[in-house]
């Protein structure tokens, strides 16, 4: 089972959970039983590159808004577009250009 990130909402504190899990449900029940608090799993998603860089990445755009650990007091509209975005991003590629490609690339002779 692959990790996933999720945001988890607790609507009466309003705040939002960003973290990873390999079970996000599973993770929601677990901090329902322990908070008081009704939450409820706003999105879930496996991202394109490894789950923990994206959680990071979320963490610290919304640095300025953070509370305790991974709870941050957001807009549910602003956090799931940043979700979305974060999670689509692509890993940077290792590959390099082939040497025959790089030397070739920009030697075009002109046609007359």
């Amino acid at each position: 089972m692959a990790t996933q990130v999720y945001l988890i909402a607790n609507d009466l504190l309003g705040i939002i959970k960003i973290g990873i899990s390999r079970a996000p449900l599973e993770r929601l029940n677990t901090l329902q039983n322990s908070s008081g608090c009704e939450l409820r799993l706003i999105k879930s998603a496996k991202p394109t590159r490894k789950a923990s860089l994206v959680e990071k990445e979320l963490h610290d755009l919304f640095s300025s808004n953070r509370g305790i650990g991974e709870w941050f007091e957001l807009n549910e509209d602003e956090a799931i577009q940043a979700f979305k975005i974060a999670c689509k991003k692509r890993k940077p590629s290792n590959r390099k250009v082939p040497v025959w490609l790089a030397k070739n690339r920009y030697q075009h002779k002109k046609v007359i």
